[in-house]
């Protein structure tokens, strides 16, 4: 699995933690798998489905799909902070805004497993404050240390366990 469908799917999985995963993002996860060049028998039934039906009817085909490639979701704590390493390669690729990934990494990582110390610095950033000074930063200033701490993240791998390591080659 190429890191970039990874990244769909770590999205999607942290979505459905929070009950907020749409069909939508579901059956767009399951296309993309396939033109990636994934193939099971549910991925091909995902993909069929209708972008405005229902996540009930989705979600146990991904459930589905997921065993069939062999791709275990790791817990909920580190499900959300494979989150926080793929919006950084969302942002270093220019993908998200400094604003857009520090209001992710806040809502679906940071806020969700209580501020924790590995995360503090995302809090703070997104609060404009400084990582290791709290000193009130400017809006460029945010943007840097965001980019900056981005960097640091997504070189991360995506799971620590369960999906297979990516190819040679996969984009």
């Amino acid at each position: 699995m190429n890191a970039a469908l990874e990244d769909q799917l770590i999205d999607v999985l942290v979505r459905r933690l929070e009950a907020s995963v749409t069909a939508a993002s579901i059956v767009e996860w399951a296309t993309n798998a396939m033109v990636a060049g994934e193939d099971t028998p549910s991925l091909v039934i995902l993909a069929g489905f209708d972008h405005n039906g229902s996540v009930f009817e989705t979600a146990p085909w991904l459930d589905k799909a997921l065993a069939e490639l062999h791709v275990l979701p790791p817990p909920p704590t580190e499900l959300r902070r494979a989150y926080v390493g793929a919006v950084s390669r969302a942002l270093v690729a220019g993908r998200l805004t400094s604003q857009q990934a520090l209001n992710s990494i806040h809502q679906h990582a940071v806020t969700p497993l209580g501020h924790p110390p590995d995360l503090a610095a995302w809090c703070f950033v997104w609060e404009g404050l400084g990582p290791t000074d709290f000193r009130e930063l400017s809006p460029s200033e945010v943007d840097l240390e965001a980019r900056a701490l981005a960097a640091q993240w997504a070189g991360r791998a995506g799971f620590e366990t369960g999906l297979p390591a990516s190819e040679p080659g996969d984009a």
